[in-house]
């Protein structure tokens, strides 16, 4: 019991057929300083989300987009669709 209250202890959790929430694509890159640059790397981003949303059999209503900087600031923007969108 202690090292279950320390979370130590060995445990073992079943694998169920819950569909994921999310779905996300992650990318580092140099800092860019010229707008079209950062607009064809976030397109490209994008493309990638789309491919594996495709591959996943997904759609999705609600898109955040979340930006880290070079100073290691967060920014967070979302947007939710009227209907499901998904690979066209």
């Amino acid at each position: 019991m202690v090292k279950a209250s320390l979370g130590i202890a060995r445990c073992q959790h079943e694998v169920s057929d819950i569909a994921k929430k999310s779905v996300s694509v992650s990318k580092s890159f140099r800092p860019i300083s010229r707008k079209d640059q950062f607009v064809t790397r976030i397109q490209d981003i994008c493309g990638m989300l789309e491919q594996k949303c495709a591959e996943m059999d997904v759609v999705a209503k609600t898109l955040t987009f979340d930006i880290k900087t070079h100073d290691f600031k967060t920014t967070q923007k979302a947007t939710t669709m009227p209907t499901y969108v998904g690979s066209a």
